[in-house]
């Protein structure tokens, strides 16, 4: 797919980009950015998901932009961003223990869950997962509201994603060192760690612009409507702003070290802080974040790299506007695009069946209307050839022989079709004995203490009974001399595991600032593993 259209539905506007990929450029071809206030002063109810999504697929349609295939961003309010260390393992093992973590979540939650994930760069010997889900029934209201205003949604990503990969591709010098990408919005802020080209981090905070509205309306006794013209004319000086603009800063800063926590990476340095949305054009926000995150900041405009001369008059005047504001919808549409994008589809279970099914339903109505041209052709050589014109009945014939051609391709690609879903029904056959093996892994990333760090494991099978455990070599944090008790607190996480029948964790010494340990665990239904040989201690 060589044109992709991201759709941001934002807490203060609607911002839609069509970006087309040609011969190694981007080129913006549709730009469209609406301000909710502008659809409130024209009837529109801004809190109605259907008003909105029918107001703004009219201007799409206006001003020529494609509504037939269109990511959604998913906001940070329906969205939740999990990162897991997890050791290496096959990719069919880690998709299973996902979608156990995902299973997990949804019965302790109570609802269904939409959820998705990708290996991030830079992990070490294990892997780093960032792992995405959102709640079915608030996506599946906003993604109703668009299809029955007639646009149709493809995809579903998370927004903080989208800002990181458009810095990735838009801007250069996210190929070098670390960049922090901060989107301010109304209501929320999103954030993302670039790391030589390559997306890290992402999350999603519940701050953003509004603070400074909200700071203006309760020290000068302005309703929010002014407060936040004053604000956009830049009539609010240093004593309103500063509150605020403090707030912002001290975000930026706590999510940076949020990110080294999540990634375990206590020395991640951040070389440059791109400052972008709407909320970034407050004055002296840029210096106020760089002075928290201790770097150069910047503001950013995404439209400075991309091609503007395929866009039309309207949409150029769009972004020469509100460029600042394009950056999450350009995000969403490269993901469509570029086959190095980070793509995270968090559509409800239900629109991907729907997506699916047409997607079948589409060769199957070629294929008819192939026959039935097929039938014409046949009829009409018939004709001609009973008025003796030879000529045409040989054109037909040839035509004939193309629409065979061409109908044998179609059942040569059903028939692909039809053994590609039998090995991937073969595949899930063979997938689903893992599953115990997967909560077992899944248990030890979630219920590691913090003092014990694992460094092998080992799949071993007793060979009388075929039965299977786990082997696991380890070091605990003696410092505080404490490392017995992180020992037993692991064996009591593994023994509550109900997919373990037996659990045992023995150190190798007693004393030292850390203690080696080896730990045997088998499931529920193994035999017991052969014991760890035994390398000093009990």
């Amino acid at each position: 797919m060589t044109l992709g259209v991201g759709l941001d539905i934002g807490g203060s506007s609607v911002t839609v980009a069509a970006v087309r990929a040609r011969k190694g450029s981007l080129a913006l071809e549709r730009f469209l950015h609406v301000p909710l206030d502008e659809l409130a002063g024209e009837g529109v109810d801004t809190s109605s998901p259907g008003e909105v999504a029918r107001a703004v697929a009219g201007r799409m349609r206006d001003r020529g932009v494609p509504t037939g295939r269109v990511v959604v961003g998913v906001s940070g309010r329906d969205a939740i961003i999990r990162y897991s260390h997890l050791p290496q393992m096959p990719a069919w093992r880690l998709a299973l223990l996902v979608q156990y973590e995902v299973q997990d979540t949804a019965e302790k939650t109570g609802e269904a869950l939409s959820a998705d994930y990708r290996l991030l760069p830079n992990a070490g010997d294990g892997n780093l997962v960032l792992v995405a889900l959102a709640k079915d029934a608030r996506v599946l209201e906003s993604i109703r509201a668009w299809q029955a205003a007639g646009v149709g949604a493809v995809g579903a990503m998370p927004l903080p994603v989208a800002t990181g990969d458009c810095a990735r591709f838009l801007c250069d010098e996210a190929a070098a060192g670390t960049t922090l990408v901060v989107d301010v919005g109304r209501d929320a802020t999103e954030v993302a760690l670039v790391e030589t080209g390559e997306l890290i981090f992402a999350r999603s905070v519940q701050t953003g612009g509004e603070a400074f509205t909200e700071r203006a309306a309760k020290l000068l006794g302005l309703d929010r409507d002014e407060a936040e013209e004053k604000k956009r004319l830049g009539e609010l000086d240093d004593g309103v702003l500063d509150g605020p603009r403090q707030q912002l800063a001290a975000m930026v800063s706590a999510s940076i070290d949020f990110a080294r926590g999540q990634l375990k990476r206590k020395k991640l340095k951040v070389d440059r802080v791109l400052l972008t949305g709407g909320g970034a054009r407050v004055p002296g926000l840029v210096e106020a974040v760089g002075r928290a995150a201790g770097c150069e900041a910047r503001l950013f405009d995404p439209l400075d790299a991309i091609d503007l001369s395929r866009a039309n008059p309207s949409s150029r005047d769009a972004a020469a506007a509100a460029g600042l504001e394009a950056t999450t919808a350009l995000g969403l549409a490269l993901s469509a695009v570029l086959p190095h994008a980070t793509r995270l589809d968090l559509l409800p279970l239900e629109v991907k069946r729907a997506l699916e099914r047409r997607h079948r339903t589409v060769p199957l109505v070629v294929a008819g209307a192939a026959l039935v041209l097929a039938l014409v052709l046949a009829f009409g050589t018939a004709l001609w050839a009973r008025s003796g014109e030879e000529g045409r009945r040989a054109q037909l014939q040839a035509a004939r022989a193309q629409v065979t051609a061409r109908l044998q391709q179609h059942r040569e690609r059903a028939r692909l079709n039809e053994a590609r879903e039998a090995e991937l029904r073969a595949l899930a056959d063979r997938a689903r004995p893992g599953l115990a093996l997967a909560g077992l892994l899944g248990t030890l990333g979630e219920r590691l203490p913090a003092r014990v760090s694992l460094s092998k494991l080992a799949l071993v099978r007793d060979d009388r009974t075929g039965g299977f455990g786990l082997e696991l070599e380890g070091t605990a944090d003696n410092a505080q001399g404490d490392g017995i008790e992180a020992m037993r607190q692991l064996q009591q996480a593994l023994e509550a595991d109900p997919l373990v029948a037996e659990a045992s964790v023995k150190p190798r010494q007693h004393e030292g600032a850390t203690l080696d340990f080896t730990v045997t665990v088998v499931p529920t239904g193994g035999a017991a593993a052969p014991p760890a040989a035994d390398q000093g201690g009990d």
